[in-house]
């Protein structure tokens, strides 16, 4: 909890309301207008990628029919580079992939180079908790590196105190 919905999100989903109610087409158009400008509004409100993520939070836990109406329209969720993902990216994943549970993530522990950015690995490591019943596929071979590259970093990899 604790999530603010911005006013504009309010007028906006009213005004979708009242589009969907509204038979004349006519009538329609002067609606059509507001959603744009309230929409456009609204984004001038975002600060930065923390807005981007936080935002949709904020609208999921104050307006679950909004999170409901993006798990009809996500049936299949995807996520390449999982270990690079930080809380926000994690709770929308798990938050999108809770109706249907079919989500799939890519990635890999070692490879996790934007925790400066608030990247936690550790959302890939409990991918498994958060979905008991994911299948997870190992992939054993790499095709992009030569021999000495991967065995001088499977040795820098074994020294970290993080595994």
């Amino acid at each position: 909890g604790g999530y603010y919905v911005p006013s504009h999100a309010t007028d906006i989903r009213e005004t979708f309301r009242r589009i969907k109610s509204t038979q004349n087409q006519e009538s329609k158009e002067p609606l059509v207008e507001k959603v744009l400008n309230d929409t456009q509004n609204y984004f001038k409100t975002l600060k930065d990628f923390d807005d981007l993520l936080g935002k949709p939070l904020e609208l999921f836990d104050k307006a679950p029919s909004v999170l409901e109406s993006y798990q009809r329209r996500f049936k299949h969720v995807m996520v390449d580079e999982y270990q690079d993902t930080n809380m926000a990216q994690n709770a929308i994943v798990l938050m999108l992939g809770a109706a249907h549970h079919n989500v799939c993530v890519v990635g890999d522990t070692d490879q996790s180079v934007y925790r400066f950015r608030g990247a936690d690995f550790r959302n890939i490591l409990e991918f498994e908790r958060d979905y008991p019943s994911a299948a997870v596929v190992t992939l054993e071979h790499n095709y992009r590196s030569t021999a000495n590259i991967l065995g001088t970093a499977d040795r820098l990899i074994a020294r970290s105190r993080s595994r």
